[in-house]
């Protein structure tokens, strides 16, 4: 059973002032209602184009959202927002009396198992190719790095000891 385009425009008119309130203890950004509100918009698109009623979409209907978002090559923090938004959705809900459950409260964005070490390296040596080369010096070379120069490469390169061998010198 599929709300009616009113009925659509009404709960979304309500899911905008609701949040409004609820998000952030009333101080939540413009971007962050926006955000919310985009997402259970493409949510609610998504099961029409599905043939699944909004309003009583099941966890398993969310994973399948959350799966065609993965599919569709979103990023993990694209998706933990879409989602965050068709919970607080869900949420309001069951604030108003219309469900009994969240669906949506167990569906997570996949993990980032990426350690932080890894974060580091790719944000601050994005091209560990190059960087790795700086230490390939040719047999002639006069020039002698000094102990800081050392001390700092030594510093960043166990970063990269876990996924290949580096060379050390």
């Amino acid at each position: 059973m599929e709300p009616e385009s009113s009925n659509q425009g009404d709960i979304m008119d309500r899911f905008k002032d609701w949040i409004q309130i609820e998000v952030a203890q009333g101080d939540a950004s413009i971007h962050t209602l926006r955000s919310y509100q985009s997402s259970v918009r493409g949510f609610f698109a998504w099961c029409q184009d599905h043939n699944i009623d909004q309003i009583g979409a099941t966890e398993d209907e969310i994973k399948l959202f959350r799966a065609e978002l993965i599919q569709s090559g979103y990023k993990r923090g694209t998706i933990r927002t879409r989602l965050a938004g068709v919970h607080r959705f869900f949420d309001a809900l069951q604030v108003w009396d219309i469900r009994l459950d969240n669906p949506a409260a167990k569906v997570k964005a996949k993990k980032d198992l990426t350690s932080q070490a890894e974060k580091i390296a790719e944000k601050f040596i994005p091209d560990r190719e190059a960087f790795l080369a700086l230490w390939e010096q040719p047999d002639n070379s006069r020039r002698k790095e000094s102990g800081i120069e050392r001390y700092c490469a030594f510093s960043v390169l166990p970063v990269f000891e876990s996924r290949s061998s580096v060379p050390w010198i």
